[in-house]
């Protein structure tokens, strides 16, 4: 008589218990991956953006939400990927020009714009018409830092510039990309589209 190839009901259980293991494990351990091991990873692709290594973390800045005057809570900036400017101290054309880049790299998403939002992070003493920018974008998040804080995070190499700088965090609030003010908005765009392509967490 011939063996029937047919599942066992038990098997079969086996299998969707790993089945679910794989769909709701797998984008964690691929993010796991990306911020532990993401020295030792060979890729073909390039980003456009410096990678930061070690990671810093978005909760760990004492931000102050503007213009309300009122602290941050950090943890609710997690779970969705954060494209962040941070100006340069006088924010002359250039810089102004950053906040319409930041917005039109958000549309550009297309229907993965709904992971991500947008961060104007503002050591002092950094200065901005936070009503007027508001008004321009007003579904972009404005927060002040405290300079000595933003420093003690980022060291020297978190100096805004001349045109500011562009940060990307991802939604476990790490800080992972970073890009100088003057950086293609289709460069930023093209690493976003990368990242929440092999992450689908956020």
């Amino acid at each position: 008589m011939k063996k029937s190839h047919l599942l066992t009901p038990k098997t079969k259980s086996k299998l969707v218990i790993v089945l679910l293991l794989v769909i709701f494990l797998g984008p964690f351990l691929l993010a796991w991956l990306l911020h532990h091991q993401a020295e030792h990873l060979a890729f073909d692709y390039t980003n456009a953006g410096t990678l930061i290594m070690p990671t810093r973390s978005i909760t760990d800045l004492p931000l102050v939400e503007l213009p309300a005057e009122q602290p941050l809570n950090t943890s609710q900036l997690l779970g969705q990927w954060w494209l962040t400017y941070v100006p340069p101290t006088s924010c002359d054309t250039a810089c102004q020009r950053n906040f319409y880049h930041m917005r039109q790299i958000h549309t550009s998403l297309g229907k993965e714009r709904t992971r991500l939002r947008r961060l104007a992070l503002l050591p002092e003493p950094i200065k901005l018409d936070i009503a007027q920018l508001t008004q321009r974008y007003p579904q972009l998040v404005i927060a002040g830092c405290e300079i000595n804080a933003y420093q003690a995070e980022f060291g020297n190499w978190g100096a805004p510039g001349e045109q500011g700088l562009f940060l990307v965090a991802d939604p476990l609030g790490h800080f992972i990309l970073s890009y100088p003010g003057d950086m293609a908005p289709k460069a930023i765009l093209k690493d976003l589209k990368r990242l929440m392509k092999f992450s689908k967490i956020g």
